[in-house]
């Protein structure tokens, strides 16, 4: 019945959802996984970005979309089902330690608890670390009952998914594991018998984490399970101004991200060590404002409301009429998390001596990684799963009191959920609450997403609906120029651009965007202070320089232009556009010799780029090279054959080794793809008089 009801009520939700213009265009980090999953299907395969955040949904999502033709649809009813099944363990663990009652109740604040409701419907890990967390509280009680090999196995096996859905679980599962040992050794059980357990159990966790920190080596050449945002994730909780600090794309957060780089740090597992050299020494110097840190964010952990990160979950009960009537909030006091909370802490107080360790411990440490790092909702929800249990024991035993009429200890009770559920709202609103615009990050965030889905058009009208929310909103700004720039729409790009950089001058992604659209119209030495620009602020980047250098050389500045190519080329060695487009200039110095070398160096990077190949055949031509040449012309035709000058090039090619005939066919290609093509014309005017 319980898994019925969850699963109705989460059914309900979804359809009544469905109007919510998220539903179907996921944002920000759902879009990143959506984004991840599509590419991967679609033939790029498992690339690095998996392994960027946890490796465990972008491939779940992966697996799905590749049996349901990419449905996001699909995925939720997976996780509403998740959802469900994950009420029914919360049932079965309220049952075993407290009774069947107590289990009841357990199960059914659960099955209306509003935010896990929400999750189970996103595109995030939430419902699934929130499902980890219940069954492996479950096992480890199982197995300290009845230790079996084939229990072991699968507690290693849900440890290895627990911890590449969330990396957060490896304290828990850590001191869980030392207890179990604990437990073991008091049960008299066999050493030999211990050991096969301790052995089983790893096995299983190995067997998870082992192919995927293979597989990150294989693409990354970095040997590990855990994703690659630790650092940054860890810096963002704990630094001077942390309370303020960005974890929503926008400039702010490529801002963070970008310091390693202007701290001359160019690998990215130097960038990794940076943030965590910088929190450690946050906390070495400022161990007082740190200390602090944690009790303001443990405060933020047990508020009564659910804390906004990239989404606010308050924002979608527009859509929503369930959704309006399990989460809502009044002034500071928030629903149902303000209510649960004293519940569970009335269940501590009435059954603490009946509480599994494995409760205590998660209670403990899941917590305390979450507090360590930064606070959001949707990192909160595994700890409902012990709450839920606790409150259904503190249900159960404050209807005894009631039944036995103790009317003393009832107003004790009373007074102190009321006074606990006052406590936890107190606090706040804090910044993340009180500073940012949540809706229109929404339409922001959704701009962005259609523009992924090639929907620019959408793009463009979602974003004026942020604008309409904030008008200073910068990033917005600089999206649509981006938009407008591609549609050809220069002079509008430009206005918006500007916009951007009057609200945030400081951006060099924005001042880069300005200078191509400066650049395309000809405008070149405002192009050029604005590539300047970008590099003063942005402590250098590969694709400025190689901007700019483009832009320096349209001025015949060439020693500029090779100096700016060869900086892009120290701080990006694989860029294959930067390797080609300086052959040309060297061409054009002269320099044959090293233009041929990057020209191959490029396409070492990047094989079968046609205009490349087309290039380096030229090169080739130049130096008197002709079969190269001619090797090179005929794989870029193989590539792309409708290229006149590629035709005309591997003609003049042709014509120098004396091949004249075929070197009249390509003369003629080039005339049927471009019939205004001048030199075609008068070489084969020439050639057919000369016969």
């Amino acid at each position: 019945m319980i898994f019925l009801l969850a699963l109705l009520i989460r059914g309900i939700y979804l359809y009544d959802s469905s109007d919510n213009p998220t539903f179907s265009a996921p944002i920000i980090d759902s879009l990143t996984y959506d984004h991840t999953a599509r590419e991967a299907i679609e033939g790029q395969g498992i690339t690095e970005i998996f392994f960027w955040q946890q490796f465990f949904y972008p491939t779940l999502l992966m697996v799905v979309y590749s049996f349901t033709n990419s449905s996001i649809l699909c995925v939720k009813l997976i996780q509403i089902f998740l959802g469900s099944v994950t009420c029914v363990i919360i049932y079965r663990l309220g049952e075993n330690i407290f009774g069947k009652t107590a289990g009841i109740i357990a199960g059914c604040i659960a099955a209306f608890y509003g935010p896990l409701i929400f999750f189970d419907g996103e595109l995030l890990a939430a419902c699934w670390a929130t499902f980890a967390a219940a069954l492996l509280i479950l096992l480890l009680i199982k197995i300290s009952e009845k230790n079996s090999a084939k229990l072991c196995l699968v507690l290693g096996i849900f440890a290895g998914l627990s911890v590449i859905i969330r990396p957060n679980f490896i304290p828990f599962l850590f001191c869980s594991g030392i207890w179990l040992i604990v437990i073991w050794i008091k049960q008299r059980i066999h050493f030999g018998k211990i050991l096969l357990c301790i052995i089983t159990i790893t096995a299983g966790l190995l067997i998870i984490v082992m192919p995927v920190a293979a597989k990150n080596y294989q693409v990354t050449k970095r040997f590990s399970f855990l994703p690659g945002t630790g650092g940054v994730n860890i810096y963002i909780g704990n630094n001077p101004d942390f309370e303020a600090t960005s974890i929503r794309p926008g400039d702010k957060w490529t801002e963070i991200v970008e310091l390693p780089r202007q701290h001359g740090i160019k690998t990215k597992k130097g960038a990794r060590q940076f943030f965590y050299n910088e929190t450690f020494k946050y906390i070495r110097t400022q161990p007082i404002i740190f200390t602090k840190g944690i009790l303001h964010k443990t405060t933020e952990f047990l508020s009564s409301r659910e804390m906004p990160g990239n989404i606010d979950v308050y924002l979608f009960r527009e859509w929503s009429n369930i959704h309006s009537l399990l989460t809502w909030k009044i002034g500071n006091f928030g629903f149902p998390f303000g209510i649960l909370l004293p519940l569970a802490l009335s269940g501590v107080f009435f059954c603490w001596r009946k509480i599994p360790v494995p409760i205590i411990l998660f209670i403990i440490f899941y917590p305390a990684t979450i507090i360590l790092m930064h606070i959001e909702a949707r990192y909160r929800m595994p700890v409902i799963v012990p709450m839920c249990i606790l409150a259904g024991a503190g249900i159960v035993n404050i209807k005894k009191m009631i039944h036995l009429g103790n009317h003393r200890n009832i107003l004790i009770v009373a007074t102190a959920i009321v006074v606990i559920g006052c406590l936890c709202s107190i606090a706040g609103p804090f910044y993340s609450e009180e500073h940012l615009n949540y809706e229109a990050e929404l339409y922001f965030s959704l701009g962005d997403s259609f523009d992924k889905r090639g929907q620019p058009k959408k793009a463009i009208e979602t974003y004026s609906k942020a604008l309409d929310l904030n008008p200073d909103y910068a990033e917005v700004h600089y999206n649509i120029g981006l938009l407008l720039s591609d549609e050809g729409k220069l002079d509008q790009a430009i206005a918006h651009y500007n916009k951007a950089l009057k609200i945030h001058y400081a951006i060099a992604n924005t001042h880069d965007a300005l200078g191509i659209a400066l650049y395309k119209q000809g405008k070149l030495k405002e192009a050029i202070s604005h590539y300047l620009e970008a590099l003063k602020i942005g402590g250098g980047k590969a694709h400025i320089h190689s901007n700019l250098a483009k832009t320096l050389f349209k001025t015949c500045k060439v020693d500029e232009a090779i100096k700016h190519y060869k900086k892009a080329l120290e701080l990006e060695p694989d860029g294959a556009s930067s390797h080609s487009d300086l052959g040309n200039v060297l061409v054009m110095s002269g320099k044959i010799n090293e233009a041929i070398e990057h020209y191959k160096t490029s396409l070492k990077i990047r094989p079968g780029h046609a205009m490349t190949l087309s290039n380096l055949g030229n090169a080739f031509l130049t130096s008197g090279r002709l079969k190269e040449a001619e090797g090179k012309y005929l794989e870029s035709l193989k590539v792309s054959n409708k290229n006149a000058p590629t035709y005309y090039n591997l003609g003049v090619c042709l014509e120098k080794q004396g091949k004249i005939d075929e070197a009249i066919k390509k003369y003629r290609n080039t005339l049927q793809i471009d019939p205004q093509h001048k030199q075609a014309q008068q070489t084969l005017a020439r050639l057919n008089k000369a016969q």
